[in-house]
């Protein structure tokens, strides 16, 4: 994205959704780096071919 767009205000944050753990410790150390979120772009397309549950029990689609 830097390359393409010669914008250097870029940052890749990893979050696992399927663990709510992951979720959680995701908002915290954002609360606490950037303070506030104005805009997120979330975009997934899977079509699951089974019923599937994370770790947590939530149904994954």
């Amino acid at each position: 994205i830097k390359k393409e767009t010669s914008f250097q205000n870029v940052e890749l944050r990893l979050i696992d959704l399927a663990k709510f753990v992951s979720v959680r410790s995701f908002a915290q150390k954002f609360i606490e780096e950037v303070g506030t979120l104005d805009i997120l772009l979330a975009n997934a397309a899977i079509l699951p071919t089974k019923h599937e549950s994370t770790v947590d029990g939530w149904e994954v689609a």
